[in-house]
């Protein structure tokens, strides 16, 4: 019957005779698994660090110059009743005017006796979106409120949000290939350690064979030693991930404070942590299970014929 205490054993025994490649694969195998955490969590704080950028971002919608007090009000009530904004602020021409000639007037002192740039002003009312809202959907929501009545144009900063789009899908997809990467690397390095445990216990592999050992008794402290070197690793590169983010906080406060990225950037919550710590023992486990799967179905006698 197979049980914790015999694996236990098979694990400290691994350790006792082949301490050289066990401590290799575990320096090798969470230094890749510290660099595959601390990506992630780049990616991702970078990632909202862009949507909290993104979420104050106004919609200028231009009203008609014609447009009476009625079809205003229903106007108004119109962009209420889609429930897409958290805030909707009517600027008259004065309003906008006057806003528009203290921030130039000091580059060009002549728009202040300029009557005529007064005309040239349309009303609008200035709708900022609630953070549900994506940017993809800005697109659409542009274009229903164009066909409402008393709207003349709606702008958005179109190439900016197109721009922005790209940018937040871009970090995705060089995100998951960096992470994909040295992922695909992590297997060879596990693998390269239980592969290299079964040949130097080669004989006890082949008597347990000869006698008739099921396929589980032979390969279960293997599957079960690439769980416990992937357990391990994950924890050392949860804690060196961690001493990463630190540092990192620690530069984003004292350098670029006036940034106002306090609160934007942090570490990973609980359950994550014990999400990436099951990935990487199951990560150790599956890589074993490839490496030993072939043990009982013939190994010892074609060796032997070899």
């Amino acid at each position: 019957m197979l049980n914790i205490d015999y694996f236990l054993k098979s694990v400290v025994r691994s350790w006792k005779n082949h301490l050289t490649i066990q401590l290799s694969s575990l320096l090798v195998l969470s230094s890749a698994l510290t660099i595959v955490f601390s990506f992630y969590l780049v990616f991702t704080n970078l990632e909202r660090l862009v949507v909290s950028w993104g979420s104050d971002l106004e919609m200028n919608v231009y009203l008609e110059d014609s447009i009476e007090p009625s079809r205003q009000a229903s106007l108004l009530k119109s962009l209420e009743e889609m429930d897409k904004f958290k805030e909707i602020r009517y600027l008259d021409r004065k309003t906008t005017t006057d806003g528009f000639f203290k921030k130039m007037s000091k580059y060009v002192p002549e728009f202040k006796e300029d009557n005529e740039f007064l005309n040239m002003v349309p009303s609008s009312y200035v709708v900022k979106m609630l953070p549900a809202i994506k940017v993809e959907d800005l697109s659409t929501l542009a274009t229903n409120i164009m066909r409402l009545d008393g709207v003349d144009d709606v702008s958005y900063g179109q190439e900016w949000i197109t721009n922005f789009s790209v940018f937040v899908s871009a970090i995705h997809k060089t995100g998951w290939t960096i992470i994909f990467i040295l992922l695909f690397g992590s297997l060879f390095v596990i693998g390269y350690s239980i592969k290299a445990i079964v040949i130097q216990r080669k004989e006890e592999v082949e008597i347990l064979e000869l006698v008739g050992a099921t396929a589980n008794m032979i390969r279960a402290p293997y599957i079960f030693e690439g769980g416990i070197l992937g357990l391990i690793s994950s924890l050392i590169a949860v804690v060196a991930s961690y001493v990463l983010y630190q540092l990192q906080d620690r530069l984003l406060l004292s350098e670029i404070g006036l940034w106002g990225l306090a609160g934007i950037f942090r570490f990973y919550q609980w359950y994550e942590v014990m999400l990436l710590i099951v990935v990487g023992s199951l990560l150790g486990a599956g890589t074993a299970y490839l490496c030993v799967k072939k043990i009982n179905s013939g190994w010892a006698v074609l060796n032997e014929k070899a």
